[in-house]
């Protein structure tokens, strides 16, 4: 009995993630299809490549989304991870581009390690981590959010620093708990189920990855990915 509560919760967990995650290239393809009908991008032909890419880029990530479902795979230790080799900065630009398209209220800077850097990951499932950590971030108040790299001989960094409303001492050991949500009157009706940076953490630690946190109330929250250079 208590196996098959176990595997129903699994379940259940998973179908609630895959609908939170369905609706960001979702909004994104819609803007972008919007987007193709204006004078502006009909008359660039390099703007609307562009535009055709990012429809192209999130159909791809609806489809993935969709065979995850099929396949019903989940979690850390059960993450199926197809990876492949992919430029850094490359990489780190078309997804900020794409997420810049459906929140261009939000200010996003970028600054990317200088020397060109080759990662080999699952670029859908660490997409998914990197947007559910913007997602918080916005979520939570941020009007600008920096985005950085660095790299070391054995390992490759993502910065992800944002001027939201920061998270208390007591809640930061918990950010990465499942369901867990910031307890702050402020945003006590933000939706959301506390799956996102649950996820994010399992998809980082399926890299064989972390993340660190550094927050302070008021003032704002840093997010340090690290993941070996393979």
């Amino acid at each position: 009995v208590i196996k098959q509560k176990r595997n129903a919760d699994i379940k259940t967990d998973f179908v609630n993630n895959i609908t939170h995650e369905l609706k960001t290239p979702l909004a994104t393809l819609s803007i972008a299809t919007k987007t193709l009908q204006t004078n502006a991008i009909q008359n660039s032909k390099a703007k609307f490549q562009s535009t055709v890419a990012t429809i192209d880029r999130q159909r791809k990530r609806l489809q993935k989304l969709v065979d995850q479902v099929v396949n019903d795979s989940l979690g850390f230790e059960s993450i199926h991870l197809e990876k492949k080799e992919m430029d850094a900065k490359i990489w780190l630009e078309n997804l900020l581009n794409d997420y810049c398209l459906q929140h261009n209220n939000i200010s996003i800077v970028s600054y990317f390690h200088s020397e060109s850097t080759k990662l080999v990951l699952d670029e859908f499932q660490f997409n998914t981590a990197i947007l559910n950590i913007l997602e918080n971030a916005t979520k939570y108040g941020a009007s600008k959010i920096c985005v950085s790299t660095e790299k070391s001989n054995t390992e490759f960094a993502i910065i992800i620093e944002d001027n939201g409303i920061g998270i208390a001492k007591n809640d930061q050991a918990k950010v990465f708990d499942k369901f867990h949500r910031i307890a702050n009157q402020t945003v006590h009706n933000i939706k959301g189920l506390g799956l996102g940076l649950y996820y994010a953490d399992q998809i980082v630690k399926a890299h064989g990855g972390y993340i660190n946190l550094k927050s302070e109330v008021s003032k704002g929250t840093i997010l340090i990915i690290k993941i070996p250079i393979e």
